[in-house]
């Protein structure tokens, strides 16, 4: 899909631009006016202006004498009404220059006419016929003020546009084999001539003059009008293979714009030696306009004239705009013989590199504040060698810093097919993040999707950040915080890696905004004042985090029963949260009831009786609301035997093992909510049942062996073990820590447990 346009100066206050476009589609009711004494035809528009009112037909070519359409008034005109499917339109538009009056140059109006010869006589077939008195109180919808645009010493001011269907598309609308050559019937092609149709290789003609005097008879209105000025242009566009390039170079702080032909800046010579065998002599013009904020703010226009495979080196100057800037260029080639040419155009957007082009370039003061770098193992060595220095050099050492960053990765999608769960992301709603007291740096390592065998999609941000402002938000019914990136990171905008950093300052409003019972937080997409989500989910302070040591038996001398070395702090409210950990060198004594010797000896019998962790005594768990109601469970009957592959190949693909598959009969345990809509539409499956998630499912089954790492919870025999809850905020988790496998359990309500790694998400970047 291109556009083309070509301007003619055809009249000193006339200036033609004819537009080629690919995309300009139409259909419309349009009516075809023949004149039986002359043998034409002419295509009249029902939609646009120039339709039967503003129409003009030829009375007296001696006299130039025409007269407006009336079929009541001439017996020899005819219209018939036809309509058209969907066909191409291209474009005339009419300018005129400032200071151009038709009163004062002794004109009434004027009058253009396109047409093109048949396909086998000189018929004239007419596509747009149209004239326009200063008389006309219309003129308000005829004319339109494009921006004004300088040209052959005059500033062109106001225009007139004519849309009509391209003489090449309808010319192109024929039936040929070895047997017949004519125009598709019911076509434009056949409708609007004798039945040959155009010409596909006749030039498209464009008359225009003005009209000079007016005379009526017998209440008929007959116009004369002064000399014909012709212009004429090929039915496709020329010079397909010429386009121009806008790029940022790579070399320094500025842009490179160039044409090519045929694909290379190299053959412009090569095309300017083509028109000159041809007798045409060219020149380039490259208009280049600088938008900021979609406002056009400067304008520039660069001539060659010789060398024409040389490169513009563009720097733009950014006045107001800190988020996008555009850089617009036309590229025109000039006929130096009658001053007509075509356009090119090309364009290039902004947004990373747009601090470099500012409207100041700050000088950095050295005089104050600025540190001198440390140099560490400094070695210098002078050999003397026939009297010259043969070696010296500095071997420099940067010293590190630490940093600690949260990573974590997140999908937008609400469903992750990845089984590999080294490499999990974690879809929409399910992310906890932990914050403390202090500075906090996150990563979001963001990806749109996650194949079944853990590939991600990076979500290119890029994309995103051209317009718009991607930023962290918490908020409550009454606060609201919001963090713009960390620029200071070394964020990669393409692979969907971003920073932010949560000042000290902020854990304040934080803390409120927790307490009140809001624990989400938000990835907004902020443009044109409009706030859109990209992910969610939730938060929880460090405080409300509690670290409890695991009783472990049984313990060998060189362990200690008091203490242990954590690698970082973990959190969890639900199934499938992230944790975050630090990574550290510290070491925390973590306060707990440590037991030695064998577990069947140093369990007491009633603690033994009421643990909920021994599997006799596991209760049935209660049903999580927030979880659970977007899962249930699947019985699946697939229409006929024939149909058993294609529903393993779809749950292969799907990443799902069905728990019972028998014959055609499938049974799948907790399936996400959008999976089960997915599933329904598969035309292979003949009925399905869904079986919804109860309280009646037990707590996963201990595996044997694992005697030796019992969870013990230490509250009196008698006491039920509950997990605190608060009826206005979210549950606060108590973590267990087992020592010897660095594995935090997370206990919530209802006796279930969620083991969570510690060492996962969290890293010490350098």
């Amino acid at each position: 899909m291109a556009t083309y346009s070509k301007r003619i100066k055809i009249n000193p206050n006339v200036l033609l631009e004819y537009t080629f476009d690919d995309t300009n589609y139409r259909s419309e009711d349009y009516n075809v006016l023949t004149n039986l004494k002359e043998k034409t035809k002419s295509y009249l528009s029902d939609s646009t202006i120039n339709n039967q009112t503003n129409c003009l037909f030829l009375v007296d070519p001696i006299l130039s004498k025409y007269s407006p359409v009336d079929v009541s008034n001439f017996n020899f005109l005819r219209t018939q009404d036809f309509f058209t499917a969907p066909i191409l339109n291209d474009k005339l538009k009419l300018y005129f220059p400032s200071g151009f009056d038709f009163i004062g140059s002794g004109y009434l109006g004027f009058y253009v006419n396109i047409y093109t010869y048949g396909y086998d006589s000189n018929s004239k077939y007419s596509l747009s016929n149209f004239y326009y008195l200063i008389s006309n109180t219309n003129t308000i919808n005829l004319f339109d003020l494009p921006t004004p645009f300088y040209f052959d010493e005059k500033f062109w001011v106001r225009s007139i546009e004519l849309e009509f269907p391209s003489i090449s598309n309808i010319s192109d609308n024929r039936i040929i084999t070895n047997s017949i050559n004519v125009p598709k019937p019911e076509s434009i092609n056949e409708n609007l001539t004798y039945g040959e149709g155009l010409s596909v290789n006749a030039p498209i003609f464009i008359d225009f003059a003005y009209i000079s005097s007016f005379q009526s008879v017998m209440s008929v209105p007959y116009y004369f009008t002064g000399d014909i000025y012709s212009a004429s242009l090929p039915q496709t566009p020329e010079f397909t293979e010429l386009g121009v390039n806008v790029t940022e170079s790579t070399q320094g702080d500025y842009f490179e714009i160039y044409g090519t032909y045929l694909g290379s800046n190299e053959n412009m010579d090569e095309f300017a030696y083509k028109q000159e065998i041809a007798g045409i002599q060219i020149q380039l013009q490259y208009v280049v306009n600088l938008f900021e904020e979609n406002i056009l703010t400067s304008t520039q226009t660069y001539q060659i004239s010789e060398n024409f495979t040389q490169k513009l080196l563009y720097r733009p100057v950014i006045q107001f705009s800190n988020t996008t800037a555009a850089i617009d260029v036309e590229l025109k080639v000039v006929n130096l013989r009658d001053n007509s040419y075509i356009s090119k155009f090309g364009s290039l957007g902004i947004t990373n590199s747009l601090n470099k082009y500012g409207l100041r370039l700050t000088k950095l003061n050295m005089d104050s504040g600025v540190i001198n770098a440390e140099i560490f193992n400094l070695k210098v060595k002078n050999t003397m060698s026939g009297g010259a220095v043969s070696d010296s050099f500095v071997d420099v050492m940067k010293v590190p810093y630490p940093v600690m960053v949260d990573r974590y990765r997140i999908l937008t999608k609400t469903t992750n097919a990845s089984t590999n769960q080294t490499n999990a992301y974690i879809p929409n709603g399910l992310l906890e993040i932990l914050i403390t007291s202090f500075d906090n740096i996150i990563q979001f390592n963001i990806a749109k999707d996650v194949s079944s065998n853990g590939t991600p999609e990076p979500y290119n941000l890029s994309t995103v950040s051209t317009n718009s402002n991607l930023k962290l938000v918490f908020k409550s019914d009454s606060e609201k915080l919001e963090k713009d990136i960390y620029f200071k990171a070394n964020n990669n905008y393409e692979l969907g890696n971003i920073y932010y950093k949560i000042d000290e300052k902020d854990y304040k409003i934080l803390r409120r905004i927790y307490d009140k019972g809001y624990d989400n937080f938000y990835l907004v997409v902020s443009a044109n004042d409009a706030n859109t989500q990209l992910y969610s989910g939730k938060f929880i302070p460090y405080e409300d985090v509690t670290f409890t040591q695991d009783t472990v038996t049984p313990i060998t001398p060189s362990t200690s029963a008091t203490s242990s070395t954590r690698t970082g702090t973990a959190s969890s409210t639900r199934t499938g949260a992230a944790s975050s950990t630090r990574t550290g060198a510290s070491t925390t004594q973590i306060k707990g009831t440590t037991t030695s010797g064998p577990s069947s000896t140093q369990i007491d019998k009633k603690v033994a009786e009421n643990n909920p962790f021994i599997k006799a005594n596991m209760p049935t768990y209660a049903e999580d609301p927030n979880v659970d109601k977007n899962y249930t469970n699947l019985m699946i009957y697939v229409k006929g035997s024939v149909n058993i592959d294609k529903m393993d190949a779809y749950l292969l693909k799907m990443g799902i093992t069905p728990d019972i598959k028998y014959g055609s009969v499938y049974f799948l345990k907790r399936i996400y909510a959008t999976t089960v809509v997915d599933i329904k539409t598969q035309i292979f499956i003949d009925r399905l049942f869904e079986i919804p998630l109860t309280i009646g499912h037990a707590a996963t089954e201990i595996p044997e062996g694992t005697t030796s790492n019992i969870q013990v919870y230490q509250t009196p025999p008698d006491v039920a073990p509950t997990s605190p809850t608060l009826p206005h905020k979210p549950a606060k988790p108590t973590i267990f820590v087992d020592v010897p496998t660095k594995k935090a359990t997370n206990i919530i309500s209802g006796g279930r447990k969620t083991p969570i790694d510690i060492d996962q998400n969290r890293n010490l970047d350098k």
